[in-house]
């Protein structure tokens, strides 16, 4: 059969159903299939029965040509909106079957509904399922929490508010100021309003002064806590003084406050170094353990504690290292040094370098006094023992054990030893015993 042209050049209206047809200028041809209606310049189509409206600068719409007499398709472009219940499309073109009830959208496409703002090179949208499909330069922004995820690839279904996202994914959760939570991967699934957002697949975090990476990642926008798996670890570096810390172990947790990250937790094998550097001087903190707990504020970290099995070493440029061992330690630190250590049922080896000083104690409770990278006094308590050798003379060798055993020292010399409750001991001067 001959297509039949009609060329129409005033606005015109058509109705086939529930649908309604309306543009400038019109033609309309008809085929075997039915009808072909080209229109240009101020196109819309209004479907009563669905809800949804569409406007478009220009358009072909296939009528079918059985009895229902509906739109069986259309191709629209040029700033094409469609609007319906849930939300607003916006993109240069439409591929539109409206018995599928599917709708592919391509060119700067902007999704706006209830919450959150979509945009992408291209989207394919589902209305049976509410489901949207998109890639290309994709960018999902949820207005509320100020939460981005940016990826290759994205779908998400409103009605149970859910996606995944694919290929080069990062998220951002923006605090208001430059310090935003940033976390890339190579996919991620999220749900409720992307209150839950799981990562899998080279995750990297940054978040102010504090960088991470894992092979997986949970992230809870209610609590604040991003939780990895699969060899995590976390470095944190304060910019003026140029302090860090490296922190790993078999899983780890950060707790977010708005501008930081203000705690760290760290569970199974957890490894821990801690070097501050003032006045020339550089301090170091070794420390393994079952758990550890770092509490870090805008600029240092305050303070550390660490249990079960816990063992390390704590070394200064003054010339002096330290060893522990325990069943649990307290760090706390004053702007980024160490200024004092709470050791519960264990024992502490304080030596200078050159090995011509050890003092070794051992009690329930030991706490050791920092200041300027070297310690001041070390307190024992509850079943204390104490062991100071100095291969200098005028020292000697020091032995005490009692309910409480206290050493001072000075510029890395011990001036002081006393004991207290049960004292037993002995200070011996070369190999002439003194005191006993």
């Amino acid at each position: 059969m001959i297509p039949i042209l009609v060329l129409i050049v005033a606005p015109t209206t058509a109705t086939y159903g529930g649908e309604v047809i309306r543009a400038d200028h019109s033609e309309t041809i008809r085929t075997s299939s039915g009808l072909l209606r080209l229109g240009w310049g101020g196109v819309s189509i209004v479907d009563s029965i669905r809800g949804i409206s569409i406007l478009a600068d220009s358009a072909n719409i296939w009528i079918s040509a059985d009895s229902a007499r509906a739109i069986s398709r259309a191709r629209l472009s040029g700033n094409v909106v469609l609007k319906d219940v849930d939300r607003s499309v916006r993109s240069k073109a439409l591929e539109y079957d409206p018995r599928n009830e599917t709708a592919v959208f391509s060119g700067s496409v902007l999704v706006e509904e209830a919450g959150k703002v979509l945009s992408a090179g291209h989207v394919a949208y589902d209305r049976k399922t509410n489901s949207l499909a998109s890639r290309e330069s994709v960018r999902l922004l949820y207005a509320e929490s100020g939460l981005v995820v940016v990826a290759d690839e994205l779908g998400y279904t409103t009605g149970v508010d859910s996606g995944r996202a694919q290929g080069n994914t990062r998220v951002a959760r923006h605090s208001g100021g430059t310090d935003s939570l940033i976390v890339s991967s190579r996919w991620l699934w999220f749900r409720r309003g992307g209150d839950l957002l799981h990562f899998g697949g080279d995750v990297e975090v940054i978040k102010s002064n504090l960088t991470a990476s894992a092979d997986t990642a949970v992230y809870s926008e209610t609590s604040g806590i991003l939780e990895l798996t699969g060899h995590p670890k976390a470095g944190w570096v304060e910019n003026v003084e140029r302090d860090t810390v490296e922190m790993s172990g078999d899983r780890l947790s950060l707790l977010f406050g708005e501008r930081i990250a203000e705690r760290v937790t760290l569970m199974g094998n957890t490894r821990i170094r801690m070097v501050s550097i003032r006045d020339s001087i550089q301090e170091e903190q070794n420390i393994t353990a079952d758990t550890s707990v770092v509490d870090i504020d805008e600029r240092f970290p305050v303070s550390m504690v660490s249990s079960g099995n816990v063992s390390g070493n704590l070394e200064s440029d003054t010339g002096t290292l330290t060893e522990l061992d325990g069943v649990s330690t307290q760090f706390a630190f004053r702007n980024g040094t160490l200024d004092s250590l709470l050791i519960q049922d264990g024992e502490v080896d304080y030596r200078t370098i050159d090995g011509e000083q050890v003092s070794r104690l051992s009690g329930a409770r030991i706490l050791l006094s920092f200041r300027g990278g070297e310690i001041r006094n070390l307190l024992a308590e509850g079943g204390a023992k104490c062991e100071h050798t100095d291969d200098k003379i005028q020292t000697g060798e020091v032995r005490l054990t009692g309910d409480r055993v206290e050493l001072s020292f000075e510029k890395g010399e011990l001036i002081r030893a006393s004991a207290y409750g049960g004292v037993r001991g002995s200070y011996e001067r070369g190999t002439q015993e003194v005191v006993k």
